[in-house]
């Protein structure tokens, strides 16, 4: 009998979950902070990393159903999504219930 070779885990998995994890601190942004310097600088990073972390673990999903038996990390790249989407869906309602964002 032959021994079936081992899954590769999914690496855009793996990066999607690091990056979705990297914009949980827009929940706790401050929504009306006094100066809009660094303040809209790092919130446009959270959301640039949630939304790769996002495109990241859709395509590693997108891989995983193509060739089951080459990859792994559907858990991870599904919690990434997850954890990205309940990650911008916290910082629209947030958002929306402080009053909107006022520079």
């Amino acid at each position: 009998m032959l021994a079936q070779p081992e899954k590769q885990l999914n690496t855009f998995a793996i990066t999607g979950l690091i990056a979705a994890v990297c914009g949980l601190p827009l929940e706790f942004f401050p929504w009306k902070p006094p100066s809009w310097g660094y303040a809209s600088f790092g919130l446009f990073f959270a959301l640039l990393a949630t939304a790769s972390g996002i495109a990241a673990c859709h395509f590693a999903l997108a891989e995983i159903r193509k060739s089951p038996e080459q990859y792994k990390g559907r858990a991870l790249a599904f919690s990434g999504l997850v954890i990205g989407y309940l990650s911008i869906a916290a910082y629209i309602v947030m958002t929306l219930a402080s009053g909107g964002i006022q520079p």
